[in-house]
C-alpha cells in the first residue's frame, strides 16, 4: 500500500488489479493499493476512470 498523506488525511483509495512497481526514495516497492488526498476527489476519480478499459468494474 502506498499512502500519500496530506495533514494526516486521505480521501481517495485506488485498488489495483495487479501489483505496480513504484520507485520510492528507499527503493522500489510493489504496490496494490494507493491512498492519497485530492482537493477535488470526484474529478480525480473521473479522470482515472477515463484510462480504465471498457467494462472495468469500479466502486463509486
Amino acid at each position: 500500500m502506498l499512502n500519500v498523506v496530506t495533514a494526516s488525511r486521505t480521501n481517495v483509495e485506488l485498488a489495483l488489479r495487479s501489483p505496480l512497481a513504484v520507485r520510492l526514495p528507499e527503493g522500489e516497492e510493489s504496490v496494490t493499493e494507493i491512498r492519497l488526498f485530492a482537493d477535488d476527489a470526484r474529478e480525480l476519480v473521473a479522470r482515472v476512470r477515463e484510462y480504465l478499459p471498457a467494462g472495468t468494474e469500479t466502486n463509486r
